[in-house]
């Protein structure tokens, strides 16, 4: 995508806010357009809209949350051993979920239920790009800048 193209997308899919957004995820930040529209979408779309059912989940229910990325995801699967692992790993996890109502289980890293006062989201990425662990509440939202979002609504 151009920058002319990346900004025409953010104005047809944010509408109003493509001034606040655009100076929030300033070009100079990303190796180029399409990256910075793929952040935008990312953090404004799925991440922040997540963090809206999340909360209006836990109301009612525990919810667990989750990012899962793998930078290197071949495609068709021809997993490596890390990504093997990982795949054990989260199967576990729904396993438990599946079972039990609750992720956790022997010889798995301890995952969080998810609160208006705690928001913490699991990580599940093979090892190379920093493995199975929890971001803590401030640490996700600043990363996908979610209080700027909210203060878009």
């Amino acid at each position: 995508m151009s920058a002319d193209e990346v900004e025409e997308s953010i104005h047809k899919t944010f509408g109003p806010a493509v001034n606040p957004i655009l100076t929030t995820y300033p070009a100079g930040a990303f190796a180029g357009p399409g990256e910075r529209f793929a952040q935008i979408v990312v953090d404004g779309l799925f991440s922040a809209g997540e963090e809206r059912d999340r909360l209006a989940l836990a109301e009612h229910v525990l919810v667990f949350a989750y990012q899962s990325c793998d930078p290197r995801a071949p495609e068709p699967p021809n997993f490596t051993d890390e990504q093997k692992a990982l795949a054990i790993q989260i199967g576990r996890y729904w396993g438990n979920f599946a079972a039990t109502g609750n992720p956790n289980g022997a010889n798995l890293l301890d995952w969080a239920a998810y609160s208006a006062n705690s928001a913490p989201v699991q990580l599940l990425e093979p090892a190379s790009s920093g493995g199975v662990r929890t971001s803590p509440t401030e640490a996700y939202q600043a990363e996908h800048k979610l209080r700027f979002w909210e203060s878009l609504k």
